[in-house]
């Protein structure tokens, strides 16, 4: 980075933080926050892309769903349209008994939802730390241990979306990509959010999905085992599934590069045609899935196509971390905003 971009990039996270700054006095205060009339759980982080929202997003719902309860997935839904995104048509695939809601104002689309008498009790917020006007009963913040906020910039020199001394207004801080973490990073957390981690985890694979001429269905993860692959990763850190592949067995043969939230067409459905015929397969993300979807039910392509399905695995805090969801319906204090 040249002098001159590195000065913009320096006065650009300046003043953010100052926006930011001004913008959360007025939530400290209650200002244009909003309680929705049913328990809120936020799921959010610090950072930009790749702590792994969606999946432990899932796993709260999850969560609430054994207790007995009905939740609701609220996003905003980047880059949607006609309230449809990739990441909601992903939670919608893996959770079908799960509403989701998208829409940028989530006060105005959980009210407008439970006006039109969808099913729920409670609701999830995905990415929600920063959406404040949601009253919550529990925040939970995710910490990638492979990027600790406390080492890191505010956008746009970095990827902070607020400084990292805002995580004391987490209620729950959970490590992911904790087999990467520093052996400091949990002392580091303390000093920032005033108590140690809740939880720490790890991403794996559980399964995959294969979508082939005949149709789609769940196939077992030693289905990778030798199998020659393209991979297609429109999402914020390709690396991570990148490094998996070859933990399971397959060897990427090709890449072809996309941007996070980058939807599929059918110029890159004939790239994975091209680029597939010395392979035996085609991985992509849940993501790239949700967009893929519409073209492969009209043009089926030479190899199949695999989906790893992401889940957390839980290295230590599970149980403290699931109290900590059911405590929303039992406890009697007035949540902060």
């Amino acid at each position: 980075m040249n002098t001159f971009n590195l000065g913009f990039s320096w006065l650009g996270s300046m003043m953010m933080e100052r926006v930011v700054s001004i913008r959360n006095r007025g939530f400290d205060k209650g200002r244009h926050v909003h309680d929705v009339g049913v328990p809120v759980v936020s799921v959010g982080n610090l950072s930009v892309g790749g702590t792994g929202k969606s999946p432990m997003v899932r796993w709260v719902a999850g969560q609430l769903l054994d207790s007995g309860h009905a939740p609701a997935i609220a996003l905003r839904g980047y880059k949607s349209r006609d309230g449809v995104s990739d990441e909601a048509r992903e939670h919608e695939s893996l959770m079908p008994n799960v509403p989701v809601l998208v829409g940028s104002d989530r006060v105005r689309t959980i009210a407008h939802a439970m006006q039109h008498g969808s099913p729920f009790d409670c609701v999830v917020l995905d990415d929600g730390f920063q959406h404040r006007f949601v009253k919550r009963g529990l925040d939970i913040v995710l910490v990638d241990g492979r990027y600790p906020p406390d080492t890191d910039y505010l956008l746009p020199r970095g990827r902070l979306r607020e400084p990292a001394r805002n995580l004391r207004r987490a209620d729950a801080v959970v490590v992911t990509h904790a087999d990467h973490a520093a052996p400091t990073l949990r002392s580091r957390i303390t000093d920032l959010h005033g108590d140690e981690p809740v939880a720490l985890c790890v991403h794996a694979w559980d399964s995959l999905t294969r979508i082939d001429r005949d149709g789609s269905g769940q196939v077992p993860l030693g289905t990778l085992e030798g199998l020659r692959v393209v991979t297609r990763l429109g999402i914020a850190r390709p690396s991570g599934m990148l490094g998996m592949l070859p933990m399971h067995g397959a060897s990427v043969v090709e890449n072809l590069p996309a941007r996070d939230h980058q939807a599929v067409t059918s110029a890159d459905l004939d790239q994975l045609a091209a680029l597939a015929r010395n392979a035996d397969a085609i991985v992509v993300s849940a993501k790239d899935m949700a967009t893929m979807a519409p073209l492969l039910a009209v043009r089926a392509l030479p190899v199949p196509v695999l989906v790893p399905r992401l889940a957390l695995r839980f290295l230590s805090g599970e149980a403290s971390l699931r109290s900590c969801v059911e405590r929303i319906f039992h406890d009697d204090r007035d949540p902060s905003p």
